[in-house]
């Protein structure tokens, strides 16, 4: 049976790419009212309790400066006392958790999720009731080592450290190795990496699977093809005759659950608020709006839309295909 999947939120975007959309650049959420919390080494910890508080979120792609970025902020913490910061995880794996005694919350991380589950939906709820319940005034969330290099300069800066500690907080971060945005390295983030038309690309995941996926990215297409095993081939036929993007995997066995999740992200990256739809067989891990089935004998099609069916000749693809997208512009 097709399970059409219809996020409120995104299977390409990362954690970090979508709380710097939701909560902005350096943007001060003036309802916030601060939790009453004090630092652990606090004589008197009321004073503490009105002191702006400033969310970092931290995710598993980011874990190679964890430990350094969180030493950096502790420097400015500790010698200006003017904030009170709260880490956000989705690991408990994470470095930060030993380098600094902040107040941590984790959401489930992506690997532990429901096939056919956006794991994104479930983490940016618990990111926003966190949000609300410490009261942050400001949120951060650094995609790479330039972003946390700018967050612990612009903190510096923002609440008063003197130069020599905005120093040494630069060194302290300096140890860590250097993490650049980079389609691949999961099935989330930097998808607007994605050159146009044919071509492939690798993906790597958190447990070191590495998959090959196909391409081809139409800039503007109304819609895009999703490919499952073994359908390269009439993929290919059917983004000739239709104009629209697609994406495949290279495998001709039953996908992965991070390949699933690849091809939900690239699919929803190219068609933008378009029409996902998937060919070849019906898998309700991957997120799409209408599954299209070759017919026994090869002569027909057979279009799955909800509990809708519908069946037609291959010479009719065009224009069906059409409708369908049309049906499905958001």
């Amino acid at each position: 049976m097709l399970t059409t999947n219809t996020p409120t939120t995104s299977w390409h975007q990362t954690l970090e790419e979508w709380t710097q959309e939701q909560f902005g650049d350096w943007h001060r959420i003036t309802e916030a009212r601060p939790a009453p919390f004090a630092p652990f080494e606090a004589h008197r910890p009321e004073p503490f309790h009105t002191l702006p508080v400033i969310m970092v979120v931290l995710s598993q792609r980011t874990r190679v400066f964890h430990h350094e970025l969180v030493q950096a902020i502790d420097l400015i913490r500790i010698s200006t006392a003017n904030f009170r910061p709260v880490l956000f995880l989705d690991t408990a794996q994470s470095p930060a958790i030993a380098a600094c005694d902040w107040p941590v919350e984790q959401c489930l991380p992506e690997t532990l999720v429901q096939p056919g589950e956006n794991w994104l939906d479930g983490a940016s709820t618990h990111l926003t009731r966190v949000v609300k319940y410490y009261g942050a005034t400001y949120v951060f969330a650094p995609k790479s080592t330039q972003d946390a290099e700018d967050l612990v300069d612009r903190l510096a800066l923002a609440f008063n450290a003197e130069p020599g500690v905005r120093a040494s907080a630069a060194q302290t971060l300096g140890g860590a190795p250097v993490l650049r945005e980079e389609l691949g390295s999961s099935a989330r983030g930097a998808w607007d990496q994605l050159p146009a038309g044919k071509g492939e690309k690798s993906f790597s995941s958190d447990r070191g699977d590495v998959i090959q996926i196909g391409f081809n990215h139409v800039p503007g297409s109304p819609g895009v093809l999703i490919g499952g095993p073994g359908a390269t081939t009439e993929i290919e036929a059917l983004t000739t005759a239709t104009g629209l993007s697609s994406i495949t995997s290279a495998t001709t066995a039953q996908i992965s659950q991070f390949t699933a999740a690849v091809l939900s992200a690239g699919a929803q990256a190219m068609s933008g608020t378009g029409a996902r739809i998937l060919v070849g067989a019906d898998d309700a891990n991957i997120a799409s709006d209408a599954v299209l089935i070759g017919a026994e004998h090869g002569e027909d099609y057979i279009l799955h839309i909800g509990q809708r069916v519908a069946r037609f000749p291959t010479s009719a693809t065009p224009r069906v295909l059409a409708s369908v997208v049309g049906l499905f512009r958001r």
